[in-house]
């Protein structure tokens, strides 16, 4: 689309301010084109030459020129009035389509699934929210006035010829240059702005990671390289700057220089004929006072259009983002998740990403209310399970149901990513937390689009002492400390406990907790777990584990191993019957006993090795090496068998 239809496309959505900005624009023109008329009148009545023309018919009861003075007065005014409207109405839709741009922008990006999401880059996203936004939004204030110019443009040649035929020639000889001097303009304008703009979005994105992570960059001393960095990126950003400025150096002088060489060819000519009678002084006025008028708005014309092609690359690298769209689109035909509590299952899911397989086959049956652990080692595909069940990815093998009463059931890929957030809830194990209070952050899980001023407080520290969220009294502000960035004002274990928290005001049917208690200490993770039996124990519950406390919640625990299931039971019988499991969890003495049985079992009953303390007794040769030791017991009662008298 090209960047002319987007802006009338966006315009187009406000016609209110749209109708007063076109209306107030074709008044200042009429208003502005009948002057030099008026004044051409007043010349002739003064010099003899004219009666007044249309303004002496309006005022029949007064002198000619008193009439032309008067309409004068009237039209002057009636512009003025016009010239303030068209003003607030262009401003004001300027400032609704950047507006409206700005929503759409976020709208879009929050509509993107977890593959298109990898792929944005925060930098270029902010730079084309502020930078791009701030283009589009000023050149929409000076396009009325623009258009109008254009507008006038065309009644004015109209009058000139009206006035002159070879006047006007003269003066629209050099519109064929203005036109190849700005068609030549165009291409390489706009390749120059890209690149630039480009490159103030990878600026954008360095210094929004540098201050993301200034911890990190502070801990490792980086300040000077981070600063180098910074300093490489912004030279070559001056480098693409001067040369969109060298190109506009180039062309905008031609553009608005043509025009004054026709306002002094004009005049001559003009002044030609009016000495030799041809035309009546107030004619060449009228039509110099035109000619003027002509070169103004051509001037103004050219450096709109060069503007129009800066800010093309504005346009389209909005539009990029605005018209981004998922991996995996909404369903066309959605299905409605069950009502009531639910559970879920996974039937043969796998998962490839990236050319990597991840997932493989993994099935499981977690019944409504149950908790399912799941446990494995480094990328065994634990939180790219969690990532399914939350639907920011889906499943390119198999199905993840969420199952309900009477049978009902629905695949998380036929239902709309909306529905299935309302039933399923992720907490991560690095939680995000807004630069607000306290409070603001655990708000944020209530359901609804209200403020979250409305969310009462009695539910918020409900959800808050669930989650052990017990350190209130300990900030300065209590429940309206801002937290920082991020949370950084809070301990590792801190943000989880407010994630939880909020994840439990939302009140999900199934809770994804993908290690979000790793940094909680044992007996707050305990009296959280606790928390969970006795007040949500409709909630379905998957438990990304790696210590042995969190199994206490789970019903049954899936192991998982480069993607794939090798155990699946209760937490009894995976350290009966799956040796690895102790390998994977931080188990008791007692569990790892019962573990090397197993393992003892599993080798066809010997018993596992054993190291000998260093001051135990040296065992003799016999104990050593029993098996020759019999052996050479067996030869001698042979030999004694076959002696004999």
């Amino acid at each position: 689309m090209s960047p002319a239809r987007a802006i009338w496309r966006s315009c187009l959505r406000h016609p209110v301010p749209l109708a007063g900005v076109i209306a107030a624009t074709l008044a200042v023109v009429v208003f502005e084109t009948i002057l030099p008329l008026l004044t051409r009148d007043a010349i002739d009545v003064a010099t003899g030459q004219g009666d007044g023309g249309a303004s002496a018919s309006v005022f029949k009861g007064y002198a000619p020129l008193t009439a032309v003075v008067l309409v004068f007065i009237g039209v002057a005014a009636a512009r003025f009035a016009a010239q303030a409207a068209r003003r607030f109405t262009s401003g004001l839709l300027s400032l609704d389509v950047q507006h409206d741009l700005r929503v759409r922008i976020l709208q879009s990006l929050q509509r993107l699934d977890g593959p298109a999401q990898d792929r944005v880059r925060t930098g270029q996203v902010v730079s084309r929210s502020i930078s791009d936004l701030q283009g589009i939004q000023g050149m929409l204030a000076m396009l009325p006035l623009t258009l109008g110019s254009v507008v006038k443009i065309a009644l004015t040649v109209g009058v000139m010829l009206m006035l002159s035929v070879p006047l006007t020639l003269v003066g629209m000889a050099v519109v064929p240059i203005i036109v190849v001097v700005a068609l030549r303009s165009r291409t390489s304008l706009y390749a120059a702005t890209w690149t630039a703009q480009q490159q103030a979005a990878d600026v954008a994105t360095h210094v929004e990671e540098t201050v993301t992570g200034v911890r990190v960059v502070k801990a490792f001393a980086q300040e000077n390289r981070e600063v180098e960095h910074l300093n490489g990126l912004s030279r070559t950003l001056y480098a693409m700057r001067m040369r969109s400025a060298k190109l506009n150096a180039r062309f905008q002088p031609a553009l608005q220089s043509l025009p004054q060489v026709s306002l002094v060819a004009n005049i001559a000519a003009g002044g030609w004929l009016a000495l030799h009678g041809t035309i009546t002084v107030g004619t060449f006025v009228a039509f110099a006072t035109y000619l003027t008028t002509l070169t103004t708005l051509s001037r103004l014309v050219a450096n709109m259009i060069i503007a129009l092609q800066l800010t093309a690359a504005s346009v389209d690298r909005v539009g990029e983002v605005i018209q981004s769209e998922p991996d995996h689109p909404e369903p066309a035909d959605p299905l409605p998740v069950p009502d009531g509590p639910v559970g879920l299952r996974l039937d043969g899911v796998g998962h490839v990403r990236s050319g990597r397989r991840l997932l493989s086959d993994v099935t499981v049956d977690v019944p409504v209310g149950h908790t399912l652990a799941l446990v494995g080692g480094p990328g065994s595909g634990k939180t790219i399970l969690t990532e399914l069940l939350g639907r920011h990815y889906i499943a390119d093998e198999g199905a993840i149901r969420i199952t309900g009463a009477g049978g009902a059931e629905v695949d998380v890929a036929k239902a709309t990513g909306d529905d299935v957030r309302r039933a399923i809830t992720v907490v991560p194990d690095d939680p995000f937390l807004r630069s607000g209070t306290l409070r603001d952050n655990i708000a944020m899980g209530a359901a609804g689009d209200g403020s979250f001023d409305d969310v009462p407080d009695a539910d918020i520290r409900r959800a808050a002492g669930h989650a052990q969220v017990n350190f209130i009294d300990d900030l300065p502000d209590g429940w309206d400390t801002a937290i920082g960035e991020r949370g950084h004002n809070l301990s590792g274990g801190q943000r989880q406990r407010v994630a939880l928290a909020r994840a439990l005001l939302a009140r999900p049917r199934i809770l994804v907790l993908d290690d979000a208690t790793s940094a909680i200490d044992a007996a707050t993770e305990s009296r959280i777990f606790e928390a969970l039996r006795t007040h949500y124990g409709d909630i379905t519950t998957v438990i990304v584990a790696h210590r042995s406390s969190t199994l206490e919640l789970a019903d049954t625990v899936l192991v998982l191993d480069d993607g794939r299931v090798t155990g699946h039971g209760t937490r009894d019988e995976l350290v009966a019957g799956h040796p690895e499991f102790a390998n994977l969890m931080d188990l008791s003495e007692e569990d790892r006993a019962r573990a090397r049985a197993a393992i003892s079992a599993r080798d066809g009953g010997e018993a596992p090795l054993v190291i000998d303390a260093p001051d135990c007794t040296e065992p003799s040769h016999e104990e050593l090496w029993p098996d020759l030791n019999d052996s050479a017991d067996g030869a001698d009662g042979a030999n004694g068998a076959h002696g004999g008298p």
